[in-house]
């Protein structure tokens, strides 16, 4: 028996109640494997910011690919921001905390709970207008 479905990058898992669940620890190895190969090239150019953007732009993608079309648990959305709670605490080298949520609110990040929902509306948008395009379409012909 087959427990995990992997398709295009996502994962779900079943689970004894016959449930399909999203499995992200995938996604959280290859953000890992990519941060650190991006963590290690940081000591050439020796600057935080230059490290904090990079994250910002590449690898925040890798932790929020096709998340919108999922329904993520809220223990899996914690689990993904600790991620990047740790990315930034190891970039500044300080303790989690206050000290991260410091860093956040400096260098102007949402938060991944808000990321998650936008990416959300923005999914149902579109699914809302292709179908009334579509909708619309079949009056016309």
């Amino acid at each position: 028996m087959c427990s995990l479905l992997k398709y295009i990058d996502v994962c779900m898992k079943a689970n004894r109640k016959k449930r399909f669940k999203c499995n992200f620890d995938h996604t959280k190895a290859k953000f890992y494997r990519t941060f650190n190969s991006i963590y290690a090239k940081r000591f050439a150019g020796n600057s935080v910011l230059i490290t904090v953007e990079l994250l910002r732009s590449c690898r925040l993608h890798v932790l929020l690919y096709a998340v919108e079309s999922l329904v993520p648990r809220t223990r899996d959305i914690n689990s993904l921001n600790n991620c990047l709670n740790t990315t930034v605490a190891k970039i500044f080298r300080v303790s989690f905390g206050d000290n991260v949520d410091f860093i956040w609110q400096m260098t102007g990040y949402t938060s991944l709970r808000t990321l998650v929902c936008e990416r959300h509306r923005g999914f149902f948008q579109q699914i809302a207008a292709v179908v009334s395009v579509s909708t619309i379409n079949a009056i016309v012909l």
